[in-house]
């Protein structure tokens, strides 16, 4: 709530250069959707925007210009599509080699929620290092709603749930992605995708099938 607020107390300023720091990772998806909103205003009438984040999507859509950074220090500067791209490539290229693999994923959908429950599996080898797993509802491989679970280590398997809200979606085709990463989330260690494709119907039903258009 502090952050939407500076966020409104800033855009009302009219200022000549606006910071924003990821303010469009927080707050629900009508927040989010109605700040894009207000942030392409002030841009059309000359504000110097600056971005914080990594919504590569964001980047792509509001930035003509793009600074990628590691470790404080800048490591490429160009147009935003080629900097986003750049960046893709780069963070598959760290791809540990770590031996993990996500075994099974399974949804259910009660009361216009999903339930969701990863397990998955490190090499027993594996002791020492946390890890975070991220369930994310997707449209056109954009995230739209998601959680993360920091873990610790310790023996294998393992498992972890989720609960997502589909009632914040509006009507439209979705998926499911689910990720497994470092605790930083700069490293991804398995990945799974559109692997539960459903629709969310005006009255916020779902309807759930492999060919759902």
């Amino acid at each position: 709530m502090y952050v939407r607020l500076a966020f409104s107390v800033a855009v009302y300023l009219n200022p000549e250069i606006l910071l924003i720091d990821e303010v469009l990772n927080v707050g629900d998806l009508y927040f989010q959707q109605k700040a894009k909103v207000k942030i392409k205003e002030i841009q059309q009438a000359g504000t110097t925007l600056v971005i914080v984040s990594h919504d590569l999507k964001t980047i792509e859509d509001m930035c003509d210009k793009t600074i990628l950074f590691k470790e404080g220090k800048i490591t490429n500067e160009s147009k935003s599509a080629g900097v986003v791209k750049s960046y893709i490539e780069g963070v598959t290229r760290q791809v540990t080699q770590i031996r993990c693999k996500i075994k099974r994923v399974s949804v259910k959908n009660e009361l216009k929620k999903l339930i969701i429950m990863v397990h998955f599996q490190f090499d027993e080898q594996i002791n020492e290092i946390d890890y975070a797993v991220a369930a994310s509802i997707t449209q056109k491989d954009r995230n739209m709603i998601a959680q993360r679970s920091c873990l610790l280590s310790g023996t294998t398997p393992r498992q972890t749930a989720f609960a997502l809200d589909t009632t914040l979606l509006p009507t439209g085709v979705y998926n499911l992605a689910i990720n497994l990463t470092d605790k930083d989330v700069t490293r991804i260690y398995a990945q799974k995708k559109n692997i539960y494709p459903f629709r969310v119907n005006k009255d916020s039903s779902l309807t759930v099938g492999k060919n759902i258009r």
